[in-house]
């Protein structure tokens, strides 16, 4: 049986901040070189056209502005092939150089669109390794076309099990009883991680169901108006784009304004919210062998 040798290699996180005020990063590609004995380079990027971006780009200059990066990278990428890096009026690195990957870090780190900062691996299949980083890296989020026909709560379900929390960090229908002197009264959590406090997530029904919403704004009026001295937070999830009317949205924002300090409003078709929320689930949230 013959055995590959492993090549040592280097790669890199091709990432994009849409909004440089607000700061959110998606990872939207990946890059890796090796000098080791051949030059081997690949390339990967999200296609403008991928389902993830009509769930983050609500607004259309980004994708525009997407698409001009994506354009000129893989076009430079592609005739990247000299001794000096040029390729037209974009000079970046040279492929047949050992700090390529770390000169296009050099170049693009305080741009919209930029190479993460290199790191190294070793594999004796590179297309195999490749490909796992590109999966944990660009497509762990994994929305696809149905994402805004799921109801509140699956859709919730769904990006953490694509980001690798779910029953992890995140529980799922805890019972609570918010007065302490009502033992019988109890609600139910959707979801729920700890941070150092608790993080409630609860799920606002659809507008199909009147008995469901009254129900829902009932308990967790209940929930916000007895919050204990402990901190917990309480996250109202929603797709706005199921509002009929204004009443949702009246109702939501009744319940913030309750204790502003300790609700908060999350809408699914906010990408810098969720993004915001996710990323709070995946480096600050306890394991749940460590807190139940």
């Amino acid at each position: 049986m013959e055995h590959r040798s492993a090549s040592q290699l280097r790669y890199s996180v091709i990432r994009y901040t849409p909004d440089t005020v607000v700061g959110e990063t998606l990872n939207v590609g990946l890059i890796m070189h090796s000098l080791d004995k051949e030059v081997k380079f690949r390339l990967e990027m999200l296609p403008p056209t991928a389902a993830k971006f009509k769930y983050y780009f609500q607004n259309t200059h980004y994708l525009h502005e997407y698409k001009s990066f994506f354009d000129m990278y893989s076009y430079y990428f592609d005739k990247n092939e000299n001794l000096t890096g040029s390729v037209g009026n974009i000079t970046l690195a040279s492929i047949h150089s050992e700090e390529f990957l770390d000169e296009i870090h050099e170049k693009t780190k305080f741009t919209k669109f930029y190479f993460s900062k290199p790191k190294s691996a070793r594999s004796s299949d590179i297309d195999r390794l490749f490909n796992s980083l590109y999966k944990t890296y660009v497509t762990s989020l994994s929305f696809n076309e149905d994402v805004r026909k799921m109801t509140v709560r699956k859709h919730i379900k769904q990006l953490f099990v694509d980001t690798g929390v779910w029953e992890t960090k995140i529980a799922k229908d805890e019972i609570i009883t918010p007065i302490r002197d009502l033992t019988n009264f109890e609600v139910k959590i959707d979801y729920s991680f700890k941070n150092g406090v608790w993080n409630y997530l609860q799920a606002m029904p659809s507008e199909s169901s009147h008995a469901k919403t009254v129900e829902w704004f009932a308990k967790t009026k209940m929930l916000v108006e007895n919050l204990s001295d402990s901190g917990e937070i309480i996250h109202l999830v929603y797709h706005s784009n199921d509002f009929r009317d204004e009443h949702s949205q009246e109702i939501l924002d009744y319940l913030e304004n309750i204790n502003r300090d300790r609700v908060n409003k999350i809408d699914l078709n906010d990408s810098i919210k969720v993004t915001r929320l996710l990323n709070k689930v995946q480096t600050e949230a306890h394991d749940l062998d460590a807190v139940m």
